[in-house]
């Protein structure tokens, strides 16, 4: 009878030796497991929100334009009717090309268009000047920015 003690127990040892390890192995893969899901999900959830800050100071600045464009529009009506009436008219366009320079340093070229958005002339780019282009709107009533860009 003692030996089935000692079989019994010693089949319990070995059992518990086998078991022990797996269970805590379960457990650690388990753990592990969560932590790179955890990870994951926090990785997305950063980009998500990184994707819609960078959509929004986009479209923040797109509206700035936009309203740079019409006070522009606003304020130089009477030059830009002109020159739409009399798209040859070279000092006309110089005397708008400066006042558009100081308004957008940035601006390469700029077309004259009408409310739909249809240009009526477009003009050369300064040299030395990084692409953009303004869009200036002229008609006989207030100046609109047109819907469709360059």
């Amino acid at each position: 009878m003692k030996k089935k003690r000692t079989s019994t127990s010693f089949n319990w040892a070995i059992s518990f030796i086998i078991f022990i390890p797996l269970v805590i192995s379960l457990i650690l893969s388990w753990v592990a497991y969560m932590r790179i899901h955890d990870f994951e999900s926090n990785q997305k959830d950063i980009a998500h929100s990184t994707i819609e800050r960078a959509g929004e100071d986009i479209s923040n600045i797109i509206d700035e334009n936009r309203r740079l464009v019409r006070l522009f529009a606003s304020d130089e009506h009477a030059m830009i009717a002109r020159l739409a009436s009399n798209t040859d008219n070279l000092k006309l366009r110089e005397q708008l090309q400066k006042k558009i320079k100081r308004f957008f340093p940035h601006s390469f070229a700029f077309t004259i268009a009408d409310s739909h958005g249809n240009p009526l002339q477009d003009c050369p780019p300064v040299t030395g000047s990084k692409p953009r282009w303004p869009r200036v709107n002229a008609v006989n009533k207030k100046p609109e920015l047109p819907d469709r860009d360059h």
